[in-house]
């Protein structure tokens, strides 16, 4: 089912969603090799083919309905240069949208501090409603039998929140209080 069948059988049943995300976490591309903008790719045609795919996906959407918010998620949380990089490149193409969305893991991308900086930055910038999208924190570095995590030494944990469930629930605290 696309995407413009899915909006219409929501709006056939009075269930239409307030705002759509076109793609996820699309910092490099998507539908690569048409769409892919990451290493020797980040060429100025392959940003034109990028939005361009970005484009047809927001017009879709509204054509649905035109009142829906769009969403342009990626996955820089706290990068600031590498958002900036990203939505300024977005908006030199055309490309509208309504609201930023984030994705924010400290052990890749760094501490509530850095993100605090971009979500302040980004807001200034581009005056858009900012969400992050995907967030979370370890309660325990040992994964269950028969599965793995990502999250397993201690070295990847944020001084002052350990992986316990009294430490994620103190980062998760601070996180929210971001907002």
């Amino acid at each position: 089912m696309t995407g413009m069948q899915v909006l219409g059988a929501l709006q056939s049943q009075s269930t239409q969603p307030d705002m759509v995300q076109i793609g996820n976490e699309i910092t490099p591309g998507m539908l690569w090799g048409e769409g892919k903008v990451d290493g020797d790719c980040d060429t100025p045609e392959q940003w034109e083919q990028f939005t361009m795919l970005v484009k047809a996906g927001i017009s879709g959407a509204k054509s649905v309905n035109s009142d829906l918010s769009i969403m342009i998620h990626i996955d820089r949380g706290a990068d600031h240069p590498a958002s900036r990089n990203f939505y300024d490149r977005f908006l030199e193409h055309g490309v509208h949208f309504d609201v930023i969305g984030l994705s924010f893991y400290s052990w890749w991308h760094g501490t509530l501090d850095d993100l605090q900086h971009n979500l302040n930055e980004l807001a200034l910038r581009y005056n858009k409603e900012i969400v992050v999208v995907e967030t979370v924190y370890p309660w325990t570095l040992n994964a269950p039998e028969g599965f793995s995590v990502i999250v397993n030494e201690e070295t990847q944990l944020h001084e002052g929140y350990p992986a316990t469930v009294e430490g994620q629930a103190k980062y998760m605290k601070d996180f929210i209080s971001l907002y």
